[in-house]
């Protein structure tokens, strides 16, 4: 297991800092002004000329949180909070002011949706339990293991709550966050901040060039949602409700565009300029792991990522996968800081997702490019109704 570089801390131990009440400039720091500018991330000149998608607005309340199943954004914040308040009904002051920030900003255009989410350390957090929550924490609810490959920064893991901001137009998910930052003054403090952006479309290309999300559930697959995505049985106010794994993947996009093309397909597992498998069809025709060429040599390399995460080789396991670009410029040890946020939604993280990462980390050769630096675990509970909060939800 590689050690992670000096100056990052492992995400194995969570430390809690208090820090001075964050003023306006302070807020935009924290969301970063040039993150959302993610390259190869350009809006198709129909959306520019009519502002497509931008006076939509989506239901804050229902049976599920909007921000899972609703149609990718073109923009994402994703807002990490420590609680530094130790009383119970500051917190619930908070998560009530949360809530009616977040019902207000989804009441306006551009699709903008809040999801609320709760990480391991708001019930326990060093073996004592919190705000009186430790008989509330479903099972699944652990922070994830270091995978191989892992360069993770202690700065850029876990997390006690999770606020997912997405919407069509950049400046007004910027605002809504910062609200959100705003309100917190006092009672909660912002761990870590990572905004992404995506090209329009169902299938937008990764920095790789590749095409993503080709095999990933449609969100109108009900079956494959209740079987895949929402939690069954546990808490009442998570039934319904799904946990999200968030990984920061850093890429290396020059040893990458070093690779020829049809190295590059062999390491994905799929052509690179229609998305479609090496086993043949078009972008959307399954993945057929069994076809060979006249020699008899599989298509489709078994250490492609394809492969590598086929739901075949999983024990049938399947994600929904809501991905995003980011371009933070350069880290500190002068290399491009650029790749995927890896948003992934599903019934038991421990249960489901570990166990393929853990296969890719082993197997998919793709990990030549990639390496994982942030990575945090949260549940989210089902969608609010009537009059209720998440203080209602999480403190009942």
């Amino acid at each position: 297991m590689p050690v992670a570089p000096r100056g990052h801390r492992s995400c194995d131990v969570p430390r809690l800092a208090v820090t001075s009440p964050p003023n306006r400039r302070t807020v935009l720091g924290l969301l970063g002004a040039g993150t959302l500018a993610a390259v190869g991330v350009t809006a198709s000149p129909a959306a520019a000329r009519t502002g497509a998608g931008l006076s939509r607005t989506v239901a804050f309340r229902g049976r599920h949180q909007a921000g899972i199943v609703t149609a990718p954004q073109r923009h994402l914040q994703l807002l990490a909070f420590d609680v530094t308040t130790p009383h119970a009904a500051a917190l619930a002051r908070l998560l009530v002011r949360w809530t009616s920030v977040a019902a207000g900003a989804t009441g306006g255009s551009a699709r903008v949706s809040v999801t609320f989410g709760v990480g391991p350390t708001l019930f326990v957090r060093n073996g004592r339990g919190r705000f009186g929550l430790a008989p509330r924490r479903p099972d699944a609810l652990v922070p994830l293991p270091r995978f191989t490959g892992d360069s993770l920064d202690l700065d850029r893991c876990h997390g006690d709550v999770l606020l997912q901001v997405c919407g069509d137009d950049r400046s007004t998910v910027r605002s809504t966050a910062a609200r959100l930052v705003h309100v917190a003054d006092g009672r909660a403090r912002v761990r870590w901040s990572q905004a992404g952006a995506r090209a329009p479309g169902p299938l937008p290309r990764n920095r790789f060039g590749f095409h993503d999300g080709n095999a990933n559930i449609a969100d109108d697959d009900v079956a494959a949602l209740d079987e895949h995505v929402w939690v069954p049985s546990g808490p009442r106010w998570l039934r319904g409700g799904t946990y999200l794994v968030v990984r920061r993947i850093r890429m290396d996009l020059e040893q990458w565009q070093a690779e020829t093309v049809a190295d590059q397909e062999r390491t994905i597992g799929r052509f690179k300029d229609s998305g479609a498998p090496l086993s043949g069809g078009g972008p959307a025709t399954p993945v057929d792991l069994t076809a060979t060429d006249a020699s008899g040599e599989l298509l489709e390399p078994p250490t492609s990522h394809v492969a590598v995460a086929h739901p075949d080789h999983n024990h049938g396991v399947r994600l929904l996968r809501r991905g995003y670009t980011y371009d933070d410029g350069v880290s500190a040890r002068g290399r491009p800081d650029a790749g995927l946020v890896f948003c992934a939604f599903t019934t038991n993280p421990g249960r489901r997702f570990v166990p393929m990462q853990r296969r890719l980390a082993r197997f998919d050769a793709l990990g030549r490019y990639v390496v994982g630096t942030g990575s945090a675990v949260f549940a989210l509970p089902r969608g609010l109704t009537g009059s209720t909060t998440w203080a209602d939800q999480v403190l009942g």
